[in-house]
């Protein structure tokens, strides 16, 4: 069995994450422990499957905030060697710092975090991983039949087919925007968040949002490294 950790910085993060992973895996068997931390020590990193004939074990952590995922992956990288995990990731966004600071605080999180006998790597999400959802252009007609690409393209600012992540220097508040007009929110709440991760076209996310999202390109291919 392989086993995958990944600290997140919060709530969206863990649903979004769950969802993308169960979608790359495909037919493989998952379990899924998913789990809020109030603290740095992952105190359930030797849970164990249901026993249910899985082929990945996957444990998703909601750190509660992006300066806590890399010390969460310091303080539990020994035990989840010892335990068999085979990787462990951890994402978190940039916003409300610049996108000047991206490059750097990148090389910082992933230049201290361990990686002697277990692999680490911290990827970020640009400003929000809400970025990633505003170019999914397909979900909002799922969201809303009233509310158009054309929409979301005049709301954001930016083409949504065709622009970049970094165009939205805050992601989550333009997605509310967006769904606002047509009587709709986003505030993160898990219902709402749940909503929009379930209206997404993975399809979409996994070949055209990619391609123009260097650090998600970079996400999807740690998933798909760990699955080979």
């Amino acid at each position: 069995m392989k086993k995958i950790a990944v600290f997140v910085e919060g709530q969206t993060e863990q649903i979004f994450i769950k969802k993308l992973f169960t979608e790359i895996a495909g037919a493989k068997h998952i379990d899924f422990n998913v789990e809020k931390i109030s603290n740095a020590v992952f105190l359930k990193q030797s849970n164990q499957p249901d026993g249910n004939n899985a082929r990945i074990f996957a444990s998703i952590i909601d750190c509660s905030n992006d300066s806590k995922v890399t010390a969460a992956i310091i303080d539990n990288h020994a035990s989840l060697k010892k335990s068999g995990y085979e990787l462990v990731l951890g994402l978190r966004d940039l916003y409300p710092k610049p996108l000047a600071d991206l490059q750097r605080i990148s090389r910082l999180a992933n230049s201290r975090v361990p990686t002697a006998g277990l692999p680490a790597k911290i990827h970020l999400a640009v400003m929000e991983v809400e970025a990633w959802f505003l170019l999914e252009y397909k979900h909002y007609c799922v969201i809303s039949e009233h509310l158009t690409e054309q929409i979301a393209s005049t709301i954001s600012g930016f083409d949504i087919k065709t622009g970049s992540p970094e165009a939205a220097a805050h992601p989550s508040e333009t997605l509310s925007k967006i769904y606002n007009t047509v009587g709709m929110g986003y505030k993160k709440t898990r219902n709402q968040v749940e909503r929009t991760v379930t209206a997404m076209d993975y399809e979409n996310l996994y070949f055209d949002v990619r391609s123009r999202a260097k650090h998600f390109d970079d996400l999807i291919s740690s998933f798909e490294d760990f699955l080979a």
